[in-house]
């Protein structure tokens, strides 16, 4: 099951399933819009919409390569991507219905059917994308042998921590919860992970399992920063630290980049540069 699913599928064949899909979404569509009893004013018209809806389909689909990305990647854009493509082919649609009564009086595809199909394929689409990543990532790195891990920082830092373990393949870490101090987001959730704040990090150590701390807040304190080494210390956890923004490669963070936070982080920039002054006017007093 895992080799089939790391093979890319051919393009052709997402195409061809995404067509299908269509295909079911507008029959579909006709049996809801008619109660399962379409009228035989409507079925003699099959050999004319069916054609029509699934052209603009297939042209849409070629236009904006929806069928080029690769299923178990699937993205926020790329669903997106399939949502403008399906309404857009939509929207076609339902200009040409003004058009087709001008000629015929009749409606080529009814309104009612239009909107039906389109929220049927979206859903059929996106969902089958998303079983097939999920499916993969629990195969590739099955979450009951994921060690547990918490992410201070609930702000875009801390999200991009969080979306980094579960895209990057090679970690064995789960993120069980988001720790942070603005009062406003505890108790809330982020992509469906709870938000905590510093006073629960004891308790989600002990319940959790949680074998690593992650700190993902950028302009952090020094002494805040220290606060949660500690508590890592006492519970023998580890305590990470992501790096700041305009060290990631190309703009992205990898894991590779968090590295365990070093004394030095600890004692603030502003400190050591104290310290340096301090000791060049001891070595300028000496002198003189």
């Amino acid at each position: 099951m895992k080799r089939v699913l790391e093979k890319n599928a051919p393009s052709f064949l997402v195409l061809l399933t995404d067509v299908l899909i269509c295909l079911v979404s507008l029959a579909i569509a006709y049996q809801i819009r008619f109660n399962f009893n379409v009228p035989s004013t409507e079925t003699i018209t099959y050999p004319t919409v069916f054609p029509f809806v699934l052209s603009i389909r297939i042209l849409s689909f070629l236009i904006n390569k929806t069928y080029k990305g690769i299923i178990r990647h699937t993205s926020t854009r790329d669903t997106v991507r399939i949502l403008l493509t399906l309404l857009a082919g939509s929207i076609i649609m339902a200009i040409s219905n003004p058009i087709s009564y001008q000629i015929t009086e009749k409606y080529l595809v009814p309104f009612s059917i239009i909107i039906i199909e389109f929220l049927l394929s979206v859903f059929i689409m996106v969902t089958g994308r998303l079983v097939v990543k999920v499916i993969y990532m629990e195969l590739k790195n099955p979450s009951r042998k994921k060690t547990g891990v918490l992410i201070y920082g609930a702000g875009e830092a801390g999200l991009t921590t969080k979306r980094m373990l579960d895209r990057d393949k090679a970690t064995k870490y789960k993120v069980v919860a988001f720790i942070d101090d603005d009062p406003k987001k505890i108790g809330k959730k982020l992509e469906s992970i709870s938000i905590h704040a510093a006073t629960a990090i004891a308790k989600l150590i002990k319940k959790k399992n949680i074998k690593h701390l992650i700190i993902a807040i950028q302009n952090i304190s020094p002494e805040r920063k220290q606060f949660i080494v500690e508590i890592g210390i006492s519970h023998k956890i580890y305590v990470l630290n992501v790096p700041p923004v305009q060290s990631w490669i190309n703009g992205e963070l990898s894991f590779k980049q968090i590295r365990k936070v070093n004394i030095e982080d600890l004692l603030g920039r502003d400190q050591i540069l104290l310290q340096l002054e301090k000791s060049k006017k001891r070595s300028i007093k000496k002198l003189f």
